[in-house]
């Protein structure tokens, strides 16, 4: 009688390999996870603050705070292209612990500087504006930009270090404490200008202060090298690789920003409160599906492409693709058919909730397509293709406001939203047309990535009509 064959034993080696694997796949679900929750949680604490904030203040001063919010966000674009750089340059596997301490630095040392210079202009807000500005608010204002820049700076080198977790943690907590403390100062203290400027300055430069030390701890070495390179000298070639960059941000800044001026000029508030509630709606998802997304694959892509190792690189690129449309397109597209009853919880008012559904059903497809356009964007920084971006961004941005300032005059919103779209879908189709002109190698594996990318999109929409036509047959 035959018996039974037994499987082998596995060798302890392999034993122990399967563990590490699983324990790394663990963390960088864990890690992933952290992203998520520190990404959403910002915006779903910025969505409940904000109407305590309009209570305490009352309109007018509520008005200063969110020119002060505005600012933030903008600035934090104008680094010099700062944050980029750090991200790439930490993130490439032939660069020494030595330099990626000097590059944090310099960046540091760079936006520092620019802050300083900036200072005594700044105090000349007072004379200009009057009340509710005076020094002690002005210089506030700058503590805080310059605190949140470096904020930015820093967490960018802990991504490209893939320190995900302490960064995510640090950055939700950050948030935490800085609307916690504002709102019990506007409490407890005064429901003042100066109170929520001192209070929300106060807390930033400790966020700073503890992302600065978390990476000192992963960045400073025992090595007396680093000291051998000069940071200013550093912080200066720096600066003229980032112009590029800064014409990029400045360029994507006004694309977003300046068409709900546009709107308010050449049309009516009323119009502009349901195209504003639209594009709300469309970017929020996104920001929180797609974003973690490609913070999380970023400095692995980069890395990947330092290493000059084709698979690896393919390897990389089909998963960011395959989790973006996982993670952001297909929720995006479940939210895209079901638009109307969302917006109806969200808004609670049936006024406008037809006229938004109307705008949402164009911007949000132009907006899915863009969040593919953050694989392109990674690969184009890897190979410090800033020059192109720049010029791209500064094309597509004058194309699209001349657009909107058209629609605008003959009053067409619904013109409006098809002309995001289009920047949308545009961008990304142009990012990804670059990265395979860049080189042979990087080319032919964006070029199967753009194929991977498309038939996920085309089997994705797909679904996506086949559903809404049963929607519309059964309404």
């Amino acid at each position: 009688m035959a018996t039974a064959e037994r499987k082998p034993k596995e060798a302890p080696m392999q034993v122990g390999q399967k563990r590490m694997s699983l324990r790394s796949s663990g963390k960088r679900l864990i890690d992933l996870g952290l992203l998520y929750v520190s990404k959403s949680g910002a915006i779903i604490v910025g969505l409940l603050i904000l109407p305590f904030f309009s209570r305490q203040l009352g309109p007018d001063l509520f008005g200063v705070v969110a020119l002060i919010l505005s600012l933030q966000s903008f600035l934090i674009l104008l680094d010099f292209g700062m944050a980029t750089m750090v991200g790439r340059e930490l993130a490439i596997v032939q660069a020494t612990d030595s330099q990626r301490y000097i590059t944090w630095r310099a960046a540091e040392w760079l936006v520092s500087a620019l802050y300083l210079g900036i200072s005594p202009l700044a105090l000349l807000i007072p004379t200009l504006l009057g009340s509710p500005w005076g020094v002690v608010e002005v210089l506030s204002c700058v503590i805080l930009f310059w605190a949140l820049t470096l904020q930015n700076i820093g967490q960018n080198a802990l991504f490209a270090r893939r320190k995900f977790s302490e960064a995510a943690i640090v950055q939700l907590f950050g948030l935490l404490a800085r609307h916690g403390v504002t709102a019990i100062a506007l409490v407890c203290v005064g429901a003042s200008l100066t109170s929520f400027i001192i209070s929300q300055s106060a807390v930033a430069v400790v966020q700073m202060l503890v992302t600065r030390w978390r990476c000192n701890l992963d960045l400073c070495t025992h090595s007396e090298e680093r000291f051998s390179v000069g940071v200013r000298t550093h912080a200066a070639a720096m600066l003229r690789r980032g112009r590029a960059l800064m014409l990029f941000g400045l360029a994507g800044a006004a694309v977003l920003q300046l068409d709900k001026v546009i709107v308010s000029v050449f049309m009516s508030p009323r119009e502009l409160g349901p195209y504003f509630l639209a594009t709300t709606f469309c970017l929020a998802p996104i920001s929180v599906l797609a974003a973690p997304v490609a913070q999380f694959f970023q400095p692995r892509l980069v890395q990947a492409l330092s290493s000059e190792n084709p698979a690896a690189v393919q390897l990389t690129l089909n998963q960011f693709i395959a989790s973006i449309t996982a993670c952001s397109l297909l929720p995006t597209a479940l939210i895209w058919l079901l638009r109307e009853p969302l917006i109806a919880l969200w808004l609670q008012d049936g006024n406008d909730v037809a006229q938004v559904a109307h705008y949402s059903s164009v911007l949000l497809p132009g907006v899915a397509i863009g969040a593919l356009g953050y694989i392109p964007y990674s690969m184009l920084i890897a190979k410090q293709d800033y020059g192109f971006q720049a010029r791209l961004s500064l094309a597509l941005t004058a194309v699209t406001l001349t657009a909107v300032m058209i629609s605008a005059i003959h009053s067409s919103v619904f013109a409006i939203c098809l002309v995001y779209a289009l920047y949308h879908s545009v961008s990304t189709i142009c990012s990804w047309w670059r990265c395979t002109r860049i080189d042979a190698t990087v080319g032919n594996i964006a070029a199967a990535g753009a194929l991977y990318a498309s038939i996920l999109v085309s089997l994705l929409f797909s679904v996506v009509v086949f559903f809404a036509a049963i929607a519309a047959h059964f309404n």
